[in-house]
């Protein structure tokens, strides 16, 4: 729940010019970080299709673009666990490096096949690639 002190702040200055409130999603991330003591600073981006696309729009502090270390890569995945059910998995690693599934298979003993962020995972989150917020998986 976004606290009256939340309230206060002056956020119209994000909105687009078709917009009148925060996004559901982004009221949840305040959300997470006030309850968690965390730190933040509301900015507004560009949308972005991956890690390298994202970086380059980052606004911070005033600048436009970020080292491509400092983008967040976040892939979901789904597989099977010994019983027959489905467990959803979420791997967060800096934008510049790349996920080696097998190793990623191996140590955590995963003997299955994994289903990596295809639409039918992401849309378990309600959220479509691009979109990736992973504050809001919690």
């Amino acid at each position: 729940m976004m606290t009256e002190k939340y309230k206060i702040i002056d956020w119209k200055y994000l909105l687009k010019e078709n917009e009148n409130a925060i996004p559901a999603k982004v009221k949840i991330t305040i959300s997470f970080f006030e309850e968690n003591k965390i730190w933040f600073k509301l900015s507004r981006n560009e949308n972005a299709t991956n890690c390298i696309d994202a970086a380059s729009k980052r606004n911070r502090s005033g600048k436009i673009g970020i080292p491509l270390m400092d983008e967040l890569k976040t892939c979901f995945c789904e597989h099977k666990v010994p019983n027959g059910n489905k467990k959803l998995m979420l791997i967060n690693i800096p934008g510049n490096c790349s996920l080696d599934f097998k190793f990623v298979r191996n140590h955590l003993g995963i003997k299955e096949g994994i289903s990596w962020s295809s639409e039918e995972v992401l849309s378990k989150f309600e959220i479509k690639f691009g979109e990736v917020n992973p504050f809001l998986i919690y």
